[in-house]
């Protein structure tokens, strides 16, 4: 915050001598900064002058803060330093090129910058105490967040003021994403390591890609994927979908939790890195271990989780792939890694570039070839070229090492710039040219439109198949919107002004057509079915099994009578009659499903009788039956009790 402080009095100084309107957009964003840190830290505590003081009053006087602050994205060229800004978080990103040196040392201060300026990646949210207090007296100054590094001992401010051999350090954006990139030499500082380095800041990630990593040394070469401060006692660390104990490597993703969720920080590593280590230290130290000049005895305590790509002592043609991802939860971090929202589509010391849903995005080494199947580029660029449909393209570049060379863009077709456009771009047939002499690495940007020859061939032969379709096979509702689909898309074909996007959409309506045609139903197993019961007599059958046939025909009667009745009506019609059919009971016939299977005979009683079961007891049928039966027992009963009295009598 007192870093902060000092840029508000610096730029309410600045905004007395500007125009009136560049010291409003100043004002509202003094302001704007203020009202968000709120009442964690009194900027007008202890200013450094009267003029300080002054001037913040006079900004809050005259400027409101935005209620939603605005996202941004630039690169400044001149100093070789990227910022981002969105709703959720920041990043800011410190290189160094053959313009700008490395770090700077004097009167004893900034004594372990070394590798502040190797790539270092700021990764701020809502972790206002992140790069805070005590942060540069106890981070390991060998392994910051985003540097490729060799850690070898270096002296107090050894090799500062050192300029890279290389230009190529900056990017292009389109002011909301960028591809920033950075050829890392480290030959004016005694050291032997390269690398090619790039960042693809999208909105809620940052692809970070690494290629042609070569250099030796009595340690070790790493790629530090960051040093996170964190408080041991809330946060809790996820590794590959566990709980952070004493795991030494990360296979697939990590996951920093904090007990505020906007703070959480995720890493997903891609396959075929280097091993990627994990540790947690606690360390110690003072401002006076870096800064002679103002010596403080104040003792700082900070703890550290590092994530680093170890390429060892000697590394030839390394390279790395991670994604780093503010803000998110552990599901979210390890459905990114099993379904990345990127595709790499190079990471070679030529060219490194990603594809996003719409668009592309790269750093051009030396040159490119066929980049995406799209364009081929001449000369080292940073790019990004975003579909807008129907063939037309946002292109923006930049060319980071500032030489002021033209470069050409080679599409498969011709190209036609569209809408208004700077003098900066012009086209010749198939080439796309950019000037970019005197934009000190500025990006620019400009809408084409490619000259594609529309494929037909495609709906050609979706029509045909709509073609030999016969209007009898399906319902009329159906076929109706199939004929319309069909009569739309032959006027299509038959255009030769139309677009590939209004050919492509009339071949997936006609292909909806066609999907969505319902056939006429089949009868004829229906209509045998009611002339076979039609031939039954009901004075064969009981009345129940009669009337239970006679429903199941009066709804299949009903099926026919539909107008487009469905494939599954009718079956399920067909069905029921030939099921009530089979199960018509004959008026002489016991009824089957009153059929019982055979059972065991009962033990037999005292007199030697078996018990008699429910199988041998008279069962529901013919009434006629039951009354015989009982006449006949009458009768017998009858007969021997006239047997019995005539014995008796003639003893």
């Amino acid at each position: 915050m007192e870093t902060g402080k000092e840029t508000l009095a610096n730029l309410t100084l600045i905004a007395e001598a500007t125009p009136a309107t560049l010291k409003q957009k100043i004002y509202q964003a003094v302001a704007t900064w203020v009202a968000q840190v709120g009442e964690r830290y009194n900027f007008y505590d202890k200013p450094r002058d009267y003029a300080a003081l002054n001037g913040l009053k006079t900004a809050l006087h005259q400027a409101t803060a935005q209620k939603d602050d605005v996202s941004s994205l630039n690169i400044y060229g001149a100093m070789d330093r990227v910022m981002q800004k969105t709703p959720t978080h920041a990043v800011g990103i410190a290189m160094y090129s053959n313009r700008i040196a490395n770090f700077e040392y004097g009167n004893t201060e900034n004594s372990h910058a070394w590798h502040t300026a190797d790539g270092m990646v700021y990764l701020y949210n809502n972790d206002l105490n992140q790069f805070g207090e005590g942060y540069w007296a106890t981070v390991d100054p060998y392994r910051l967040p985003g540097t490729t590094v060799d850690t070898v001992s270096l002296t107090d401010g050894e090799k500062s003021s050192s300029k890279s051999p290389q230009a190529w350090v900056g990017g292009a954006t389109d002011g909301t994403i960028a591809s920033v990139g950075m050829a890392l030499n480290k030959a004016n500082e005694g050291q032997n390591l390269q690398a090619m380095k790039s960042w693809f800041l999208l909105n809620d990630q940052i692809i970070n890609l690494g290629a042609n990593i070569n250099g030796t040394t009595a340690a070790d070469i790493e790629t530090i994927i960051d040093q996170r401060q964190i408080d041991p006692a809330t946060t809790k660390i996820t590794v590959d979908g566990q709980v952070y104990t004493n795991q030494k490597t990360v296979s697939r993703w990590a996951n920093i939790n904090t007990t505020d969720p906007e703070n959480n920080v995720g890493y997903i590593i891609a396959k075929g890195n280097a091993p990627i280590t994990i540790n947690q230290a606690t360390r110690t130290g003072t401002y006076k271990d870096i800064n002679g000049y103002f010596p403080s005895d104040t003792v700082y305590k900070h703890t550290y989780a590092t994530l680093a790509a170890m390429h060892g002592a000697t590394v030839k043609n390394g390279s790395y792939e991670y994604v780093t991802v503010p803000n998110a939860t552990d599901t979210k971090v390890a459905q990114l890694a099993q379904s990345p929202d990127y595709m790499v589509l190079a990471n070679t010391g030529e060219l490194q570039a990603i594809k996003t849903k719409d668009q592309v995005m790269a750093n051009v080494w030396t040159k490119a070839d066929q980049l995406d199947g799209l364009v081929s580029i001449d000369q080292p660029a940073a790019v990004i070229i975003k579909a807008l449909g129907n063939n037309v393209y946002q292109l923006t570049a930049a060319e980071p090492s500032q030489t002021g060379n033209l470069i050409n863009f080679s599409f498969n077709n011709p190209v036609h710039l569209q809408g208004k456009t700077e003098a900066l771009f012009s086209t010749n047939g198939h080439v796309l040219t950019f000037n970019p002499a005197d934009l000190a690495g500025a990006s620019r940007a400009v809408t084409f439109k490619l000259d594609v020859p529309v494929d037909r061939t495609t709906l050609a032969a979706t029509i045909k198949t709509a073609g030999n379709l016969k209007a009898k096979d399906y319902t009329k509702a159906s076929f109706a919107t199939l004929t319309q689909a069909l009569t739309e898309a032959k006027a299509v074909i038959a255009n030769l002004a139309t677009d590939q996007q209004t050919v492509d959409d009339a071949n997936t309506a006609l292909v909806a057509a066609i999907d969505g045609l319902v056939k006429t139903a089949d009868t004829k197993a229906l209509q045998a079915a009611l002339t076979a019961a039609a031939k039954l007599d009901a004075k064969t059958y009981t009345d129940a099994s009669w009337r239970d046939l006679q429903a199941a025909i009066d709804a299949a009667k009903d099926v026919l009578t539909l107008d487009e009745p469905t494939q599954v009506m009718v079956d399920h019609a067909t069905k029921a009659v030939l099921t009530a059919q089979k199960a018509l009971v004959k008026r002489s016939q016991t009824d089957p499903s009153s059929k019982t299977p055979p059972t065991k005979p009962l033990p037999a009683d005292k007199n030697g009788r078996h018990q008699k079961t429910q199988a041998d007891m008279p069962q529901t049928g013919d009434k006629v039956i039951q009354w015989l039966s009982l006449a006949g027992v009458g009768m017998l009963l009858l007969i021997g009790g006239l047997m019995i009295w005539r014995k008796r009598r003639e003893q």
